[in-house]
């Protein structure tokens, strides 16, 4: 699969654009992101796929895209979810991978299995980072 270097305008366009069988992948993870809260809403970022959070927020320093959750970055068989701020999310069930200085973390996703068995993993970090965010604003 070659790298996807058009620049899309919105989520869909994306998806559409998607190929290798990561089509489902995709709409299923937006499915579980944009269904969980209105507070979470979807842009093109980095050209991909990104959530971000939509409520009010008290101002930030924009290098720690403190308003940005994740970014799904596509490779070859399987989906990369990207957390920006990922070190600092709780991850009771341990589905976060990587340490890295930056403080992201990551989450791979290579089938519809992958998903299911990840899910309310994924809930629960994006319910506990909206909370977070409540909570400082």
């Amino acid at each position: 699969m070659a790298k996807n270097t058009i620049q899309h305008q919105t989520v869909d366009d994306f998806i559409q654009a998607t190929e290798g069988g990561l089509q489902a992948l995709l709409k299923e993870l937006r499915q579980i992101l944009t269904g969980f809260s209105p507070e979470l809403g979807e842009q093109i970022k980095w050209n991909s796929p990104a959530y971000f959070y939509t409520g009010e927020m008290s101002d930030f320093d924009a290098k720690t895209y403190a308003r940005d959750f994740v970014v799904l970055n596509c490779h070859r068989g399987y989906v990369l979810m990207v957390f920006p701020n990922g070190a600092q999310f709780s991850d009771p069930s341990k589905i976060l991978e990587g340490q890295y200085t930056d403080g992201r973390r990551m989450i791979s996703i290579k089938s519809m299995e992958d998903i299911h068995k990840k899910t309310n993993g994924i809930k629960s970090l994006t319910q506990a980072w909206i909370n977070t965010l409540k909570q400082v604003n």
